[in-house]
């Protein structure tokens, strides 16, 4: 029997057939792992795209714009328009804004349609993407078949909501505009601002929606100073004090008692830090700073919190609660917020005249248009209705009148066909027309007008359906770029944007309450006088500090430290994906099978070799 010996200079050489097969073998093996390295195929970024016009404007919570410099933690507004004329849009193509190292998104992780009106319907033609520190719009299919129907010059314009991460003492920011660095002009003058330490009274301010907008955090800033002290009466000398807070909810809301350490009391300092201290579970994150004690009770329907909040508290020093609320119907079931609904928060420091109130609106915090042909322009309506009556008239349906006077005959215009409604007259110039909204989400007129034309919006309120039953309606307001007016004038491919406002007022009388019968009077029900609930007074003007952003600065809302939405700026830089994904499973799958297949091969190359050697 022959036998082989196992040391490496008895090893036989392999054959010139065997080597070639290995070879190819392995060329093999090489293509595979390449394939299944490369990336799979992506969105193209067309840089045909023109995006232009960044600008940003400083804003509170509701979107509404604010005077003066950016501070750590502001809110921003970041609007821009994007134009594909020249692009040659297709299915697939793309175009993506950089916020740069100084701003996120104050929303993330979410996408939103880019819609068209095409045939009296919104037609989607792509979506936006939001990312921590990206925008990236995607166009789909739609896009070829309305190019194959004779659509061209796409364009629009879009914002976002951000919020500040970093400190600068430049007069603007770069940013990326579809891959070309842009350097986008600070309001107020540029820069932005750090923590300012200051001594705190009582501001009330309110988180971002999160949880799929079913709940909100609201929270209140204050300062144990001597301000604080003189109205209080007390001395904050280091000596362990209680101070007392009574909190009221609006309607739509009810503090959410399930889980009490999501009740928490932070300190902050001058550096614009926020540091846990306790919660009203009673678990102390640290107590390097004292021993704090935060207690909770709350009211019977849920809606009014009273706040017992005791420690070493001593002079010049600032505090943060915070708490979370959950958006509730007529019936205290768990709802999602409304859109187009204001919720309202009300906090008083007990003792004192110190009281602070803030609204928070279910806003977009992204927004993108699609702009129509040019010459022509339309409008959309957002119906947002607030006061005690809101929650009830959730889903109403309001008709809002349309009338227009173009600025020539309808002759001008060949291409032009009137909308639906009253026949136009006086050269087809003047006519009326109607579109039908609902409270939160905006809708768009159904047909175009020639730029120039002159709209004047109405509603008559009476025609709500369905009509109001336990509360009325106060007078609409019409609201177009910032101003109070039903009218303005068609813009060339532009989405007029107006928002029509109204309150509600509860009419229902609260009941009366009738003394019972006595056993040893004759039977005479005596009547006493009717209870009237107490008049509420509006609290003296107070001096409140700025607006307080979110998280861990004075001056911004502090979102909870358990849930996302609230726009806390990352502790550290995001996490940048890698440019090569994972492999697939059929792909490692497929890799696998050959390295088996190269095994056996060569194997049996080898062994044909070493046969032929020993024969």
């Amino acid at each position: 029997m022959n036998t082989l010996s196992t040391g490496a200079t008895s090893r036989p050489a392999l054959s010139r057939g065997a080597v070639r097969g290995l070879v190819a073998i392995l060329a093999l093996f090489l293509v595979a792992i390449l394939s299944q390295l490369s990336p799979q195929a992506s969105a193209d970024e067309n840089k045909s795209v023109n995006v232009s016009n960044l600008s940003l404007t400083r804003v509170d919570g509701n979107n509404v714009e604010q005077d003066g410099k950016l501070n750590y933690y502001d809110l921003a507004r970041l609007s821009f328009d994007w134009n594909g004329v020249d692009a040659n849009l297709k299915s697939g193509d793309s175009f993506t804004i950089g916020l740069g190292e100084y701003f996120s998104n104050l929303q993330n992780n979410a996408t939103h349609p880019m819609t068209v009106e095409y045939g009296g319907k919104d037609v989607e033609v792509g979506t936006c993407t939001l990312t921590v520190r990206d925008v990236t719009c995607t166009f789909n299919s739609k896009v070829d078949e309305l190019k194959a129907a004779g659509f061209h010059n796409f364009k629009g314009s879009g914002s976002a909501l951000v919020s500040v991460v970093k400190t600068t003492d430049s007069q603007t920011v770069d940013l990326t505009a579809n891959g070309v660095t842009t350097p986008v002009i600070l309001p107020g003058g540029g820069g932005i601002g750090g923590p300012e330490e200051s001594d705190w009274e009582l501001t009330k301010w309110a988180s971002t929606f999160y949880n799929n907008y079913k709940e909100l955090t609201w929270g209140v800033n204050f300062g144990t100073n001597q301000t604080t002290g003189g109205k209080l009466g007390k001395t904050f000398d280091g000596s362990r004090q209680t101070i007392v807070f009574t909190d009221t909810l609006g309607g739509g809301m009810s503090f959410n008692q399930a889980d009490a350490s999501r009740t928490v009391l932070y300190l902050r300092p001058a550096d614009g830090k926020s540091i846990p201290l306790t919660n009203a579970a009673g678990q102390d994150s640290t107590t390097q700073y004292g021993d704090y004690d935060v207690k909770a009770t709350y009211s019977e329907d849920g809606r009014t919190a009273t706040y017992e909040v005791t420690g070493p508290f001593k002079n010049g020093t600032n505090f943060t609660l915070e708490y979370p609320v959950s958006f509730v119907d007529a019936n205290g079931n768990a709802v999602t917020a409304t859109r187009g609904t204001v919720y309202e928060n009300s906090i008083n420091l007990n003792g004192t005249d110190l009281i602070s109130t803030q609204q928070q609106s279910y806003v977009q915090y992204f927004d993108i248009s699609v702009q129509m042909e040019p010459g022509f322009g339309t409008f959309d309506v957002t119906k947002v209705v607030q006061g005690d009556g809101a929650a009830q008239a959730a889903d109403s349906s309001f008709v809002v009148d349309v009338a227009y006077e173009l600025p020539a005959a309808a002759s001008s215009y060949p291409n032009w066909k009137a909308p639906e409604g009253q026949k136009p007259t006086g050269e087809g110039r003047t006519g009326t027309s109607s579109v039908t909204v609902k409270p939160g989400a905006p809708v768009t007129f159904e047909g175009t007008f020639p730029v120039g034309t002159k709209i004047t919006l109405s509603e008559d309120i009476s025609k709500a359906q369905p009509a109001a039953s336990g509360y009325s309606w106060g007078e609409p307001v019409f609201t177009v770029d910032g101003q109070n007016t039903n009218t303005f004038t068609i813009r060339d491919q532009e989405l007029v944007k107006v928002s029509l406002t109204n309150t509600t007022t509860t009419t229902t009388a609260p009941p009366t309450t009738t003394a019972p019968p006595t056993t040893t009077a004759p039977p005479t029900t005596t009547v006493p006088p009717a209870t009237t609930p107490p008049a509420t007074t509006a609290p003296p003007t107070t001096t409140a500090p700025p607006a307080v952003p979110p998280t861990t600065t004075p001056g911004a809302p502090v979102p909870p430290t358990t849930t996302p939405g609230a726009p806390v700026p990352p502790t550290s830089t995001p996490r940048t994906p890698t440019s090569t994904p994972p492999l697939a499973r059929t792909g490692a799958n497929a890799v696998a099978l050959l390295l088996l297949a190269g095994a056996g091969v060569g194997g049996g190359a080898l062994l044909v070799a070493r046969r032929r050697n020993a024969s």
